[in-house]
C-alpha cells in the first residue's frame, strides 16, 4: 500500500514485516491488535526512514545524488525548480542545491515529520494491551540523536 511505501522506504520493508511476523506468532500477542500493530510498526518505520534522510541528505546531494525526499521536498516547496536538476549539470550543481536546501531549512521539515510520528506513535501504543513497544520508541530516539550528532546538529 502507499501507506507501507512510503513509511518502510528501501531500507525498512525488512524489518518492518520480521516486526510484524515475531510479534504476531508469540504467545501472549492478542490477535485482535494486528491492525494496531500494524499502524504502530508502520509509523516507527516511518520514524526510521526520516533517520535516514536526516542523516544524508546532504552528503548525497553534494555528491550529485539528486533523487532524495530532500531533494523533491525542495522542488514540492518551490525552493528548487525542475531545470535546475538537469542531468547534464547535477554533478556540479549538487554542492549549491545542497546549500540552498539547507538555507531553506529542509531538516526542519522532515524533524517535524519525525516528531509527529513519534507523538503519533506513542499515542497508539497507549492502547496496546499485549505488546510493549516503548523500547523500540527510546532506539528510535537514540537512532535519531546518534545521526544529527553526527552531522553536528546537536
Amino acid at each position: 500500500t502507499e501507506c507501507l511505501a512510503r513509511a518502510a522506504g528501501f531500507t525498512g520493508l525488512p524489518l518492518l514485516l520480521s516486526g510484524s511476523l515475531d510479534l504476531c506468532a508469540a504467545h501472549g500477542f492478542d490477535a485482535r491488535e494486528v491492525g494496531l500493530l500494524r499502524e504502530v510498526l508502520t509509523l516507527a518505520q516511518r520514524m526510521h526512514h526520516l533517520s535516514f534522510v536526516l542523516s544524508g541528505w546532504q552528503r548525497a546531494c553534494e555528491g550529485g545524488e539528486l533523487s532524495g525526499a530532500a531533494v523533491a521536498h525542495g522542488v514540492m516547496t518551490g525552493v528548487l525548480s525542475a531545470r535546475e536538476l538537469s542531468a547534464e549539470g547535477a554533478a556540479l550543481q549538487g554542492p549549491a542545491i545542497a546549500a540552498r536546501l539547507q538555507a531553506a531549512r529542509i531538516d526542519s521539515h522532515f524533524l517535524t515529520a519525525w516528531l509527529q510520528a513519534r507523538q503519533q506513535t506513542r499515542e497508539l501504543a497507549q492502547r496496546l494491551r499485549s505488546v510493549d513497544v516503548q523500547r523500540l520508541l527510546v532506539a528510535h530516539q537514540r537512532l535519531l540523536w546518534l545521526q544529527l550528532q553526527h552531522r553536528g546538529l546537536v
